[in-house]
């Protein structure tokens, strides 16, 4: 990913899930990216079922039907019926931690949930979340739901 030109500022960067974790780290990005005055990018991340994805071609740009309702969801829990202008949602193909961390190079800072639908529920951060401490290009605030 590119870093924003000159004209441009750079974004908070927001990784969801739909879980109630990754709505309490959107309802945060929002806050401070309004606070900063800076767009909020929210970023869904969804992956073909990992049995086909070798056998069945899988189209980068045409998310399940599921993970394009769960992002709607999502994003009207928070905001309501109407998206604010300066927020630009996105529903993409990969992996989250490793795309959350190509596209924080272009972010001022990233934020994520403590722990989403993956993993056991503990007091241990998820797998997500701690590859994004080790290796975003930005400052990474993780929200404890």
């Amino acid at each position: 990913m590119t870093a924003p030109g000159p004209d441009e500022q750079a974004p908070v960067l927001v990784g969801i899930d739909g879980s109630a974790g990754s709505r309490a780290a959107l309802r945060a990005a929002a806050r401070i990216a309004q606070a900063l005055d800076v767009p909020l990018e929210v970023l869904m991340l969804w992956e073909g079922p990992p049995l086909y994805e070798g056998w069945d071609v899988v189209d980068p740009d045409r998310p399940p039907e599921g993970s394009v309702r769960l992002l709607r969801e999502s994003l009207a829990e928070v905001f309501g019926e109407r998206l604010p202008a300066t927020v630009r949602a996105r529903l993409v193909h990969g992996r989250p931690a490793e795309r959350l961390v190509a596209e924080s190079g272009r972010a001022q800072l990233l934020v994520v949930g403590r722990r989403g639908h993956s993993g056991l529920r503990s007091a241990a951060p998820g797998s997500v979340s701690t590859a994004c401490v080790g290796h975003a290009r930005c400052p990474v605030m993780v929200v404890k739901h």
